[in-house]
């Protein structure tokens, strides 16, 4: 699937951030009839208050991968400027790709157009998304949770192909539960239990290992 043609860098460390609160978001009377809906006011403080946190860590990106939502594109617009301003032989590549959008199929989970989302983020090589499929949930995307483990291992195997070693991925709260195995058939993956989820601006550190063909998530110790 989705892959690089660069060396691979055998080291790395992956940082999984859920994007900042969104319309949908809101509740208690969630409103998930919003197609690919936009930060809330709070959704934009939160991700200006993680500027400031990666900021006062001094935590080190040489990529971001970011998930073609428009939340998740805001959330890193703001919350990792200071690492999208940065020129020349110190400039971040940003990867933005379909294997790191969310996983339901309401349409609060379905994204725009890749014509309409190149024009609100025309900076942004949207290559990836132009892949026949997306915005559809099918296929590759498909909302079954089989179908969504075999993306996530997709999803791992591209970080794993990327010429980086420190990535910073910007993606949503179930998607995240899948990249690090968590989710069970269960679990309704449009509706999570709390104890399942990230925060909405939360950002965790983790290896990214070989595990026997595949690749996984190790917690840093």
């Amino acid at each position: 699937m989705t892959t690089t043609n660069s060396p691979t860098v055998s080291k790395k460390t992956v940082y999984l951030i859920r994007h900042g609160q969104a319309l949908h978001n809101v509740g208690p009377n969630e409103d998930h009839s919003i197609r690919d809906p936009v930060l809330t006011d709070l959704g934009i403080e939160q991700s200006k208050e993680l500027s400031k946190q990666l900021a006062d860590k001094k935590i080190k990106f040489d990529a971001i991968v970011c998930s073609p939502m428009r939340r998740t594109l805001q959330t890193m617009e703001l919350g990792l400027k200071d690492y999208l301003a940065k020129e020349g032989v110190e400039k971040i590549p940003v990867y933005v790709n379909p294997l790191f959008q969310e996983v339901g199929n309401l349409p609060c989970d379905v994204g725009l157009e890749v014509k309409e989302l190149s024009s609100l983020y025309p900076r942004y090589d949207l290559k990836y998304c132009v892949d026949g499929i997306y915005p559809e949930k099918k296929d590759i995307y498909d909302v079954d949770v089989d179908i969504s483990g075999i993306r996530s291992k997709y999803a791992l195997e591209y970080l794993s192909a990327l010429p980086h070693e420190n990535i910073a991925v910007i993606s949503h709260s179930a998607f995240i539960r899948f990249l690090l195995k968590k989710i069970t058939r269960d679990v309704d993956i449009n509706f999570l239990p709390p104890e399942l989820t990230f925060n909405n601006c939360e950002i965790r550190e983790y290896f990214l290992k070989p595990d026997g063909n595949e690749f996984k998530l190790c917690d840093v110790e």
